[in-house]
């Protein structure tokens, strides 16, 4: 957008202040900048953290690295977009993108972090008493129980409580044995996550009846089995090791990579 025969420096005035929110390079920041100046202009790379919610309710954060004398003229158009407390001149040309690199490496360590105590926890189709095992070897480090039981399946933790309830899936009982064994045993800021055939109508009817549920997980209901297609590890080595309910099928969209 910025270089090329019709980028916006083939037009770009002296004095105008270019204000890049996009997340790229700092090296390439910085030669966007140089560039900017040698128009008589200047740039600043102001990156932003605070997702969709903080876009539409005008509170991002907003990290900015240029002259410090064009953040100032610009930061009352930033202020409007962001949290004014957290539009931050951060230094030189690339400095924007260089906090926003870090901010990134901290939020997908974190996510990493998370997603192996969930895989930790996860243990298939295991009953509570399972779950708590788990909870006590990850100690400190505990942070959610996912229930992702098929709706063609009925998990063996609620077999003695059947004949009041469709068992199928992911159901309130099953959640409930869940929280009630993990609270037992002092496990009460565990979170349970579900996933697996919500709908909307599935996660009111869970939350009119208050089913102790701390998130969910949504995605092929958004896409309707238009775009999403999940895959399991079912094999290795020519070997099962898939869970309850998956086994391997030749699938003619795939081929192998070596």
């Amino acid at each position: 957008m910025l270089e090329g025969p019709d980028g916006v420096f083939t037009a770009m005035q002296p004095g105008t202040i270019i204000i890049d929110m996009s997340s790229i390079a700092p090296a390439t920041a910085r030669r966007l900048a140089t560039k900017a100046r040698a128009l008589g202009g200047g740039m600043l790379d102001a990156p932003v953290s605070g997702g969709d919610i903080g876009a539409i309710q005008g509170t991002l954060s907003i990290m900015v690295g240029g002259d410090a004398a064009d953040f100032i003229a610009v930061k009352p158009i930033l202020d409007v977009m962001g949290n004014p407390e957290k539009v931050v001149h951060i230094g030189d040309s690339g400095a924007g993108q260089l906090c926003k690199l870090c901010n990134q490496m901290v939020i997908g360590g974190t996510l990493a972090a998370v997603a192996e105590a969930l895989a930790l926890v996860r243990l298939g189709s295991a009953d509570p008493p399972a779950r708590l095992e788990a909870a006590r070897a990850l100690g400190g480090r505990r942070y959610g129980v996912r229930r992702h039981t098929s709706e063609m399946l009925v998990d063996r933790a609620v077999l003695p409580q059947m004949g009041r309830f469709r068992p199928t899936g992911v159901n309130p009982q099953l959640v409930w044995n869940v929280r009630r064994a993990l609270d037992a045993e002092g496990f009460r800021d565990v979170r349970i996550i579900v996933s697996g055939g919500f709908t909307v109508e599935k996660i009111e009817m869970f939350e009119r009846e208050g089913v102790p549920v701390d998130a969910y997980g949504v995605g092929s209901s958004l896409f309707q089995g238009r775009f999403d297609f999940t895959a399991d590890v079912v094999q290795h080595e020519g070997k099962p090791c898939a869970k309850v309910g998956r086994e391997y099928r030749p699938n003619p969209r795939l081929e192998l990579v070596e």
